[in-house]
């Protein structure tokens, strides 16, 4: 299943109180306004671009409470591991990349 798909059956089948989406794909704009009609959706847009115009609304359409926020290169960068973690009984080591990761 994809993303629209849970979002619709988690909200209406009572699921959940609230949600979250992590995109900027224009295409969930079906799926998110529904949303919207009956729990806060936060959109988080993980991409360095402007939030796709169709997916933004006010906060207080429907339900309300809803928010919008970017991820933000220093996001990235506070949520990353340790290079090295000590516990009583063993040393890990983050691994380490050679090159970006690319798709």
């Amino acid at each position: 299943m994809n993303v629209a798909s849970h979002l619709l059956i988690d909200v209406l089948s009572g699921m959940v109180d609230a949600a979250v989406v992590i995109s900027n794909d224009s295409d969930l704009e079906f799926p998110v306004r529904h949303a919207r009609g009956l729990v806060p959706v936060g959109l988080v847009n993980p991409t360095k671009g402007y939030p796709a115009g169709r997916l933004n609304d006010a906060p207080t359409v429907g339900v309300g409470s809803h928010w919008w926020y970017q991820i933000k290169p220093a996001d990235l960068h506070a949520s990353q591991l340790a290079t090295r973690t000590d516990d009583r009984q063993d040393h890990q080591a983050r691994p380490m990349v050679s090159a970006p990761y690319t798709t």
